[in-house]
């Protein structure tokens, strides 16, 4: 019983592994385009994604990570 509960949490930690880096690169591919089209440098399009991340958050009663 034990080997199954353990095979399942290390599948769930695979598939979530997984979902993340596809967030990631979708949100990196959406940062470069709007970039690219607005003519702005990347990082200052990735610091207002940012900050904007960070209001709604806490608007939205989720606390904002300030690391």
């Amino acid at each position: 019983m034990e080997d199954k509960v353990l095979l399942a949490v290390r599948s769930a930690a695979r598939i979530t592994r997984h979902w993340r880096k596809k967030q990631i690169a979708v949100l990196g591919g959406a940062i470069l385009l709007v970039a690219k089209q607005t003519g702005a440098e990347p990082m200052a399009v990735l610091h207002d994604v940012m900050e904007w991340l960070d209001d709604w958050l806490e608007e939205n009663g989720k606390g904002g990570d300030k690391r």
